[in-house]
């Protein structure tokens, strides 16, 4: 599995302000936790390799919700191991000025067989 570094989400509608895109913080999120998904078993038995772009909130305390996936390839396949990692992940949490923010991050996690 390979866990590439947070990219950057647009800043969400204005009647969600609270809510800022990493590119918007004082410093990029830090990982604490992160643990990899589970390789589910149906594809690795018939070595299906794959990729899932997925977007959360990660809130003042660190802590992440509202797990969403974005796109993946194949479908139907790897999302349910996505969402139930990425929902037990922490961070430090974004800061602006100072601040702790709630923050928008997404990511691609892939999976490749060795």
């Amino acid at each position: 599995l390979v866990l590439p570094p947070l990219e950057s989400a647009p800043m969400v509608s204005a009647s969600l302000s609270d809510i800022f895109s990493a590119g918007q913080l004082d410093a990029p999120l830090t990982t604490l936790v992160r643990i990899p998904p589970v390789y589910p078993m149906r594809a690795r038995r018939r070595g299906t390799e794959g990729w899932v772009k997925v977007a959360f909130i990660v809130d003042e305390e660190g802590h992440v919700h509202d797990v969403s996936i974005m796109e993946a390839e194949p479908p139907g396949l790897f999302e349910q191991s996505v969402k139930r990692c990425v929902a037990g992940w922490r961070f430090k949490p974004g800061t602006i000025e100072g601040i702790p923010v709630r923050t928008k991050a997404e990511t691609t996690i892939r999976y490749t067989l060795e």
